[in-house]
């Protein structure tokens, strides 16, 4: 159907399944005048009436008696369910019955939140009502999945899709018909057409609330604030529109303005109309228009009864109380610089301690709430596995949260001074005393303590159990100026939240690209190492007669030698005397979960030492997994027209392999790289435009290091892959140098070259320094392989090593290694 924008005559293209003729009732013959009728494939019509004040309307047709499962999903997608896959379509002379079932089975437990650890329990079919399909009720019978956990051997069901609510038995669309349809006519003729009992079902809920507020609709003195303008009082417009008018009308009523423009604002058409849009710019109405622009130049929207309601509603906008709301969201008359940070672990937490020192306001969100003492949450799934700060990022911490440490000592978490620390790999074994005082603790308690001091800071405020659904941007999406929220636990209620810089913290969760590609920007293709890596961990209780391991021992690490395919194992103490035991294995063979299994995997190690503790401790939970398929690398800083307002750190921008215990102390670089720019940003006579870019580009400079390291370890392991927009440059010399590297400073127990292997992956020193000729040199000279490798390096370089190392070896940036 081609529809009229100005006299344009409608056109209404006929399937070749139709060619017997249309029989047309009585009832509509009126609303067919002027209407033309054609018996042409609809393409063709398509490309004759394409132009630019065309609207389309294209309905293919539906043959629901035949047709394959492929052809059946096709349609549902066409219905807007596409999470649904389409088995059986029965029907008789009233009802369509539709036998559905999810194409989306869920990639975790809701309970413990491991990944990749599902199987099918049961199912059970749950019928749901939809919309009618040419004049017949529709029926959704969809097979519901039950699915069971093999770490927490809890059960669930699979979550339906958004679009079904589950209270009612039927489609978020079908309550919207309804409530639409009930400004118009009667709710028995509703409930005859979707299948509900007027007096019983949905129509008997939504009545009375909507009759009392029509009746009261009509007189303006229920509406104190200021007079309605003529749109409001006509149903027929809003409800073609698509706007809810009970919530308008409620809203009025209570003078709730600023909930008023927000709903309106949701509407994903309204200010396409020029004059609207002019019109609020004009007078600096900024707010409306924030989400309303992602589709601005299209033209389809263009029509007579659009620019009415369009008119109207800015009368409304301009209306002096409206005037006031509005001015108190402008930009430019805004008395407080806000910030706001989504994603509460620990990057969250770091960068909110660094914005407090540059924005008068914080605002930190989360999808948890906040446990109110240490305790593992469903939004970290990993946290209850190993974490560690290594030097550098210890060092950090310590300067943004001076005395954090006492914090933990007080709670419960063990030094590591003077313990033995035991280091196995596939070259030998060196073992002797730490000799720092650094203190191990669970990833719960470390995020707890650096929570309570951020909660300290007057300029920073949580709010938990809400998440941001969109970002917010000006019209031409060159900043982003917000995010709109969305509790949890308030019934899916969307706020718009407003501010001057917005940080993405939300970790792997993230989802920024699909905001971006919402705003018509393009992302970067991203770096992909393809580890499919497993690690499962372990508690044990050291009971009283068997403390004095505790004041033994600081960590044993057995590697995993990559030639055998043996597991990692690390053993190690943390707060409240327990122990802490991980098996860890990258290439798609996951240590495992079952509690005699993971005793016999960890008794079965290269090194007896750890199952002979283990067999002295008792178990305090069973062994729970986590799977991680892929390593990722975003290239954000490569857009040229990113947003200015927005930035990301942490996981949401890269994540590593947990065995180097990187995670944490990139975040923490991360967090210092972006104090210094906001340094620099705060003292420059003119601050920067590309501000955001330059930060990203710093973040970069951080992530590149440990990216590359963690490549070059990870790829020695078979079934572990990488791909990338570029290949990774000397990538192949690094893994094999590396591996030396570790093998000459444990085999000759030269404890300056395994300091020096430490050091550069933890990210204490640049890798320059480990890449220097002198120590490629002597390295490279130690073994028979090192020499040929050497060789084989002068040949190509001419004889200079330096030469070739400045050509293969990434020069990487040293300024992330400076302490601000």
């Amino acid at each position: 159907m081609i529809g009229p924008v100005r006299e344009v005559p409608l056109t209404l293209a006929v399937p070749e399944r139709r060619k017997n003729g249309i029989p047309i009732p009585a009832k509509i013959s009126n609303r067919l005048k002027n209407v033309q009728i054609e018996q042409q494939p609809a393409v063709k019509l398509i490309e004759r009436n394409n132009r630019f004040d065309g609207l389309i309307y294209a309905d293919p047709p539906y043959i629901l008696e035949t047709g394959s499962k492929r052809m059946y999903k096709t349609r549902m997608d066409i219905l807007n369910l596409s999470s649904f896959t389409v088995l059986s379509i029965s029907e008789n002379e009233h009802d369509f019955l539709i036998r559905v079932e999810t194409n989306s089975p869920p990639s975790h437990c809701p309970h413990c939140g491991c990944e990749a650890n599902l199987y099918k329990h049961s199912n059970r079919e749950q019928l749901c009502m939809d919309l009618p399909i040419h004049g017949k009720r529709v029926w959704l019978l969809i097979k519901r999945q039950r699915y069971k956990c093999r770490e927490c051997n809890q059960t669930f069901w699979e979550r339906l899709d958004h679009t079904i609510d589950e209270k009612r038995s039927c489609t978020k669309r079908l309550l919207s018909y309804v409530e639409k349809q009930s400004l118009k006519r009667t709710f028995v003729s509703i409930s005859d057409d979707v299948g509900m009992n007027e007096k019983t079902g949905l129509a008997k809920q939504r009545k009375p609330k909507y009759q009392r507020r029509i009746d009261n609709y009509e007189r303006e003195e229920n509406f104190p604030m200021f007079k309605m303008p003529p749109v409001i009082r006509e149903p027929e417009e809003i409800t073609l529109l698509g706007i809810d008018l009970s919530t308008l009308i409620e809203k009025l009523e209570k003078g709730e303005l600023e909930a008023l423009f927000h709903h309106i604002f949701r509407i994903p058409f309204l200010f396409h109309i020029p004059a609207c849009r002019e019109s609020l710019l004009t007078n600096g109405k900024n707010l409306l228009i924030l989400k309303l622009t992602e589709l601005v130049n299209h033209k389809s929207w263009r029509c007579r009864r659009f620019n009415f309601f369009a008119r109207k509603l800015t009368e409304l906008i301009n209306q002096r109380m409206g005037a006031i709301m509005m001015n108190t969201y402008d930009i430019g008359n805004r008395e407080k610089r806000r910030a706001l940070v989504m994603g509460g672990s620990i990057g969250g937490l770091l960068t909110a301690r660094v914005l407090a020192d540059f924005y008068e306001e914080v605002l930190v969100i989360d999808k948890d709430e906040f446990p109110g003492e240490p305790a593992d949450r469903s939004g970290t799934p990993q946290g209850y596995h190993p974490h560690r700060f290594t030097p550098r990022g210890k060092t950090i911490v310590e300067r943004f949260f001076p005395g954090y440490e006492e914090d933990l000592f007080k709670l419960g978490a063990l030094s590591s001074l003077n313990k033995t620390v035991t280091n196995m790999n596939e070259y030998g074994t060196i073992s002797g005393p730490y000799q720092r005082n650094d203190l191990k603790f669970s990833r719960a308690l470390l995020e707890w303590v650096i929570r309570e001091r951020v909660k300290r800071i007057p300029q920073v405020s949580f709010l938990p159990g809400h998440e941001a659904v969109q970002l917010m941007s000006t019209p031409d999406c060159k900043k982003v100026t917000g995010a709109v929220i969305r509790g949890r636990s308030s019934g899916g209620e969307e706020t718009p939240c407003e501010a001057d810089l917005v940080v993405d913290t939300g970790g792997r969760l993230s989802k920024l690209t699909k905001w971006l590609e919402f705003m018509g920007l393009e992302a970067p293709a991203s770096d992909y190492l393809n580890v499919e890596l497993g690690y499962s961990t372990r508690r044990y209780r050291v009971p009283a007669a068997k403390e004095h391991l505790v004041k033994e021992w600081d960590v044993i690490n057995i590697a995993g030698q990559p030639a055998a395919g043996t597991f990692t194992g690390v053993l190690s103490f943390i707060e409240n005397n327990v122990a802490e035991m991980l098996l860890y294995r990258p290439g798609g063979q996951y240590p495992p979960t079952k509690e005699d299994e993971y005793e016999k995997a960890a008794a079965n190690l290269p090194d007896p030492v750890i199952g002979e503790i283990l067999g002295e401790l008792e178990p305090a939970a069973p062994p729970r997994g986590f799977r991680v398929p892929q390593l990722y690398r975003r290239h954000f800083e490569q857009m040229t027209d990113w947003p200015a307002g927005l930035l990301v750190l942490g996981d949401a921008y890269c994540i590593y392999d947990p065995i180097f215990g990187q995670g944490m102390t990139v975040a923490a670089i991360e967090a210092e790289t972006l104090e210094a720019c906001l340094r620099k940003q705060s003292l420059a006579p003119v601050p920067s435009p590309a501000f955001e870019r330059s930060v990203l580009r710093g973040l970069q400079d951080v992530i590149e290091p440990a990216w590359w390291l963690n490549c070059a370890a990870d790829l020695r392991w078979e079934g572990v892959t990488y791909s990338g927009a570029a290949p990774l440059k000397g990538i192949e010399f690094g893994r094999k140098y590396m591996s030396l590297v570790l093998k000459y400073a444990t085999a000759e127990k030269n404890m300056k070259f395994f300091g020096l292997y430490w050091a550069v992956n933890t990210l204490t020193l640049p890798p320059g320094q480990l890449f220097h000729p002198d120590i490629v040199r002597e390295v490279l000279s130690s073994s028979e392989e090192g020499r040929r490798l050497l060789d084989e390096l002068l040949a190509e370089g001419s004889g200079s090593l330096d030469a070739v190392l400045v050509e293969i070896v990434p020069a990487f940036s040293e300024t992330a290694y400076e302490t601000v």
